[in-house]
């Protein structure tokens, strides 16, 4: 039998928060199995007798999840799930992924050797909390269904300043759970005990959503007027200071935050690790000096910007579809994986659609029309905006059209998703051997970025 990698993945469950009991009626909580999962490999097969090569062992039960609740047991092998063969982490993931809490399940498990059958219900997955926050799961109607949105608010009386996150490129959750170190988690914290409420939203298809689009189906101006309609729910909450909403975008973020504030109008208007140039602009240059800061040769970096150029004049210029991408043999490398990597009508993560809508978005008219205080930040090792100089024109064009209200700011050996490294070489070798990761990044949050932030928006809130 060939060997597998070894994988160790949480599927955890049911934590307590406050949520208002209307939007928490509107949008249950999405369920999850409640247990660490490992496949099973010939080093694992060598350690059961009789030998098992069937199913997913169960490394550890979460306390008080699904798995806990119907009596499984670590060390049980888990053969099926509603009558579903369980032979690989990844398909029991989509077994469960769309299932809500209270909704019933049949499980199969060997123990010690022994099958054994199980039915109950399932649990929800944990909510985030923070000892200093009130933490409410809330729901914002969008289209034919909800999106799932998150808000913290201190524990203190009065309206507070409200900052609105809007999160970066891919389709990922910003719903963190699972790990109270992540980046996010700990950015959202220093900002409540800076006595701001913060506030976020899925992109439609994300985590709790119900009855949206899938991620990976919807336009850039789907998600736009998504992030909109969170916008407008905002009203809805008597305890924020309406005069004083500020918007963090993050990265791809930072796009989305200055075409919305020409909306909503806030009172500033954050960004981190973002670009100004078209998206098509941007990915000619990261291409190329990504490959400088990686040490890659120069002519091979030189072929590889160049093959890189027809292929993005095409998709964004020329607007062509996956499928006439594919016809072009010299494409295949970009479409058989990585950033492009064709899945029917989706490049990487996203539609075509939004990928073309996104690089059409004319940022610059965007931050003229915003009339908010503007803070552009950079950090010195970020391989992904991969230089300050976008971050730097940002505040060039604010302060063009609007004096005094932009400011540029580069916070020293901090890396894209907020966290100290020692320089960027390091970063980069991190990245190879697997360093930088969920350990790593959580230990080293860079808190500078709270404080840089929560300074620049006190001093707007003193001399309003």
């Amino acid at each position: 039998m060939k060997k597998q990698p070894f994988f160790i993945i949480p599927l955890m469950i049911i934590g307590l928060l406050n949520c208002t009991l209307t939007e928490a009626q509107k949008l249950d909580r999405k369920a999850s199995l409640g247990a660490y999962l490992s496949v099973i490999d010939a080093d694992f097969q060598t350690r059961v007798q009789p030998p098992q090569n069937e199913g997913v062992f169960i490394l550890k039960v979460i306390d008080g999840g699904t798995a806990d609740k119907l009596g499984i047991q670590a060390d049980d092998i888990l053969l099926s799930i509603n009558d579903l063969p369980c032979e690989n982490i990844p398909q029991i993931i989509e077994q469960v992924s769309d299932q809500r809490a209270g909704t019933d399940i049949r499980i199969e498990v060997i123990r010690r050797g022994k099958p054994m059958k199980i039915e109950g219900k399932m649990s929800g997955k944990p909510m985030e909390t923070y000892e200093n926050a009130v933490v409410e799961y809330g729901a914002v109607p969008f289209q034919k269904g909800h999106l799932r949105s998150i808000l913290y608010t201190p524990k203190a009386d009065g309206n507070f300043p409200l900052v609105v996150y809007f999160q970066g490129y891919g389709c990922g959750s910003i719903d963190k759970y699972y790990n109270p170190g992540a980046p996010i988690r700990q950015l959202v914290n220093g900002l409540v005990d800076a006595g701001f409420a913060v506030y976020r939203v899925e992109s439609p298809g994300i985590g709790d959503c119900d009855n949206t689009p899938d991620c990976g189906d919807i336009s850039y101006q789907d998600q736009l007027d998504a992030f909109s309609a969170a916008l407008d729910k905002l009203k809805e909450y008597k305890f924020i200071d309406q005069e004083n909403i500020f918007y963090f975008g993050h990265s791809l973020g930072g796009i989305s935050a200055p075409l919305l504030a020409v909306k909503h109008q806030p009172k500033g208007v954050i960004v981190y690790g973002t670009v100004v140039k078209s998206w098509y602009e941007y990915l000619l240059d990261v291409n190329r000096e990504q490959a400088m800061v990686r040490g890659d040769d120069f002519v091979q970096m030189e072929q590889s910007s160049r093959a890189i150029q027809p292929f993005l004049a095409d998709l964004f210029l020329f607007k062509k579809t996956p499928e006439e991408l594919a016809k072009n043999p010299a494409y295949a490398e970009f479409l058989n994986g990585g950033l492009f990597g064709k899945s029917g009508d989706r490049l990487g993560p996203h539609h075509y659609r939004f990928l073309q809508e996104l690089n059409d978005q004319n940022l610059t008219e965007a931050w003229q029309k915003t009339n908010a205080h503007t803070l552009a930040l950079y950090g010195e090792f970020d391989l992904h905006a991969i230089s300050p100089e976008s971050a730097k024109v940002i505040a060039d064009i604010v302060n063009a059209y609007h004096p005094g209200k932009g400011s540029f700011c580069m916070i020293p050996q901090t890396e894209h998703a907020m966290v100290s490294v020692p320089d960027m070489a390091s970063y980069v070798a991190m990245r190879r051997n697997g360093t930088f990761n969920d350990s790593y990044m959580a230990e080293n949050f860079n808190p500078e970025v709270v404080r840089i932030i929560t300074d620049w928006m006190l001093e707007l809130l003193i001399e309003s």
